[in-house]
């Protein structure tokens, strides 16, 4: 059911009714805690995070991904933890945070790479959002370098970076 729900919120999201897309997220992960299937609880806590950046509720959002995080860390699910990594990026976006944002979103790109996952098509919109305000903050050249330093960091002191800010 959890699993259905997911994909419903996914459906609604894809149609732009982000509204309805968070509440079937939520219930998905309701479900997914209920059952015990914390997989299913970090993917959607993911998606909701994700949906509440769209709507414009970056505590909610943030909130979200901080438990998708925490959840994929400890499962070792680096996939997700990738994703996550994404919305942190866009998340310091919001804050007018350039220099985060440049290199959580080199940490996500290199993740990606590294696991070989291929980033789904709204991931790949929300990283080109991110890149080019970070392009339009510092510059192609300086904007490329920064990304390339979030790359080479430790994915383990970028994690622990992540969860250790409030």
């Amino acid at each position: 059911l959890a699993a259905s729900l997911g994909n419903l919120g996914t459906i609604a999201q894809m149609r732009g009714d982000l509204e309805t897309a968070a509440g079937y997220y939520a219930e998905a992960i309701e479900i997914s805690r209920e059952a015990g299937d914390e997989d299913g609880s970090a993917v959607n806590l993911h998606n909701l995070g994700r949906t509440e950046l769209a709507l414009g509720r970056s505590a909610q959002g943030l909130d979200a991904l901080r438990g998708s995080l925490a959840l994929a860390r400890r499962l070792g699910y680096r996939e997700v933890i990738a994703y996550c990594l994404g919305g942190f990026a866009e998340v310091a976006m919001l804050e007018e945070n350039a220099l985060r944002a440049a290199t959580l979103l080199g940490a996500c790109e290199q993740l990606f790479s590294e696991i070989g996952a291929i980033p789904s098509p709204d991931e790949v919109e929300a990283q080109q959002r991110v890149t080019e305000y970070i392009v339009e903050a510092f510059g192609p050249e300086r904007a490329e370098e920064l990304r390339a330093e979030g790359a080479a960091s430790s994915l383990d002191d970028v994690l622990e970076d992540v969860a250790s800010r409030t």
